[in-house]
């Protein structure tokens, strides 16, 4: 006799629904708490570079990269007056910037391509030579990135982020060589940025254009940093530049300051995160309790 397929039964069906709901429950919390974690690191290496900056401007008189007389703390190149401070460079001396309170971002002393400090790149090895920022830097363009020139790389010439192996920092000063003169002009500007691919255009891998955060998690960086505004405050997004390029145009709902909001419904990475600072008249007191170990950059 073949015994009947009795199935399952209505208690068995509500325990194995619990059982899966829990699992996707589970699931669903531990990635929420990958972002969360994600988030954290991200302020938290904002957080360490803008107080290593402001050290170094303390210590200094100057901001790092911009340092007229970084040869006096630290090794300089062979070649007299900096004349060998071009952009493709492989050494990995430092040389001395304008001390016009910006971090330029191409052009330093020379004002040219070829004799040039570009003061963006030297930003990182002279903060990481004055011990407040981990990793080494070779204060040069990097020679081996999609974008060819002008370009970043982490762990090479820029720190990287935990956010992800693509993603590291890039700082110069706004208004420098004709940089969003427009609205944020004298600012120095710390970008999280995409330095290994850019989905906006491929031609600017390995440059500060690409984004790198999702409009959620860059929403939450920047309530917990400043006010959750992505145009206003000290977080914001890049709106479009002053030479009209527009690096994250799905980041946010519109580019007005008083309306803009992230566009949260995008799950993708859109958003151009920059922490905007003015360190000129800034000044951080030395104290016995403060070290420049407590803002190494892990």
């Amino acid at each position: 006799m073949i015994p009947k397929n009795q199935g399952f039964t209505l208690v068995e069906l509500a325990i194995v629904i619990v059982i899966i709901g829990l699992l996707v429950g589970g699931v669903l919390q531990g990635q929420e708490l990958i972002k969360a974690s994600n988030r954290n690191n991200v302020i938290s290496e904002f957080n360490n570079l803008d107080s290593a900056v402001n050290l170094f401007k303390n210590k200094y008189g100057f901001l790092p990269g911009d340092i007229p007389n970084a040869t006096n703390y630290w090794p300089s190149i062979s070649t007299p007056n900096n004349s060998n401070c071009n952009r493709t460079s492989t050494i990995s001396e430092t040389c001395n910037g304008e001390g016009d309170g910006y971090i330029d971002y191409d052009q330093g002393v020379f004002g040219s391509t070829s004799n040039s400090t570009w003061e963006s790149r030297r930003a990182w090895q002279q903060l990481s030579l004055a011990g407040l920022i981990k990793g080494t830097y070779s204060g040069t363009d990097s020679l081996d990135c999609i974008g060819g020139s002008l370009c970043y790389k982490p762990l090479i010439n820029s720190p990287s982020s935990k956010l992800s192996e693509a993603s590291g920092y890039v700082i110069f000063t706004s208004g420098s060589d004709n940089l969003f003169v427009s609205y944020e002009s004298g600012y120095t500007l710390i970008y999280l940025a995409s330095l290994r691919s850019c989905k906006v255009n491929t031609a600017w891998a390995g440059r500060w254009h690409c984004p790198t955060l999702t409009p959620e998690d860059a929403q939450q960086i920047d309530i917990k940093m400043d006010d959750g505004k992505p145009y206003m405050g000290i977080v914001n997004d890049q709106r479009i530049s002053a030479s009209g390029h527009n690096f994250s145009p799905n980041c946010t709902t519109n580019e007005i300051p008083d309306t803009a909001q992230y566009n949260t419904i995008l799950n993708s990475a859109e958003c151009l995160l920059y922490l905007k600072k003015s360190y000129l008249f800034i000044k951080f007191f030395a104290s016995s309790t403060v070290s420049s170990s407590d803002f190494l950059l892990y």
